[in-house]
């Protein structure tokens, strides 16, 4: 399997809007992150734009109206805004200052390949563009306000895959058990699983993992999580963190080489991981365990 990274798809070229940033936050073949904020006030008027891809946004802050062809809705934080490629749009602040939405964007054939994967899902296209802050999303809301911080372009793709692929299956009707297909895939995650003990310290996609198990990638990331009972970002960030752990305990290397070796590309958010999973920094763990103090995963006081 070939792991390069893939070409992150460009921002479109458009007029400047004033008040108006837009940041790619990550991306690879037929999707993007972008990181959308806006601020207004009284006198801002609205302003016209177009979707240049399916577009599927997270308020996370502030509040605004959005009209298309489907009408006029409001959009508040914790809703998702649901976009076709190629529709024009309004956007206006009457009783605002602005907002703040994470948007993920794919080509339609990247969706059509997530809708492999539901079979209750007949169509590509939006029929209404609002979501409203529902319990089934909010969950998945807040990862994608917290994530804003982490720079790891894996997250990123298992979390865009995800929204897209919950949004169609609820818009569809399809959220019913995978246990059927858990059940007939079981060689083929077990493959996946070797992989990644083998190649853990490696940058692995989730697209790459799916292709292993020759399934698409929305389909293999339901099936891994309903088999092993975590996603596959996460099962391979607590294989880092396993070796890490190991390695701490076995060896005198210092911290921060340890931690990239095994995949970690950014120091800060390898110690919180850490410290979540083992409730001790890398360095106390290590203190902790060559004065046998640790028991259990706890140090013993």
């Amino acid at each position: 399997m070939d792991d390069e990274t893939q070409p992150v798809l460009p921002l479109p070229a458009r007029r400047a809007v004033a008040g108006m940033s837009r940041q790619v936050l990550a991306g690879g073949s037929g999707w993007r992150v972008v990181d959308v904020a806006y601020s207004s006030d009284p006198e801002t008027r609205p302003f016209e734009d177009r979707h240049d891809l399916v577009t599927i946004a997270a308020v996370v802050a502030g509040s605004f109206q959005y009209r298309s062809t489907h009408g006029t809705e409001m959009l508040a934080p914790g809703a998702l805004l649901l976009g076709n490629a190629g529709s024009i749009y309004e956007c206006s602040f009457e009783h605002s200052r602005g907002d703040h939405c994470i948007s993920f964007n794919y080509t339609p054939e990247f969706i059509e390949k997530i809708l492999e994967g539901l079979p209750a899902a007949k169509r590509t296209d939006f029929r209404t563009h609002r979501i409203p802050p529902i319990p089934e999303f909010l969950p998945l809301a807040a990862r994608t306000a917290m994530q804003t911080v982490v720079p790891d372009v894996a997250l990123w793709e298992e979390l865009s895959l995800a929204v897209a692929g919950d949004v169609f299956a609820v818009l569809s009707g399809d959220t019913r058990s995978n246990s059927r297909q858990v059940d007939r895939s079981e060689g083929r995650i077990s493959d996946v699983l070797q992989v990644i003990e083998s190649r853990y310290t490696e940058p692995l996609s989730i697209a790459g993992l799916a292709s292993i198990a020759c399934m698409s990638p929305y389909h293999f990331m339901r099936t891994f999580r309903d088999a092993v009972g975590v996603t596959p970002y996460q099962y391979l960030l607590r294989t880092r963190l396993r070796h890490v752990a190991i390695d701490l305990g076995t060896t005198n290397e210092p911290v921060s080489a340890i931690a990239f070796d095994a995949g970690f590309g950014d120091l800060s958010t390898f110690t919180g991981m850490f410290r979540r999973v083992f409730g001790l920094s890398p360095g106390r763990y290590r203190e902790e365990v060559n004065a046998g103090r640790l028991r259990a995963g706890h140090a013993v006081r």
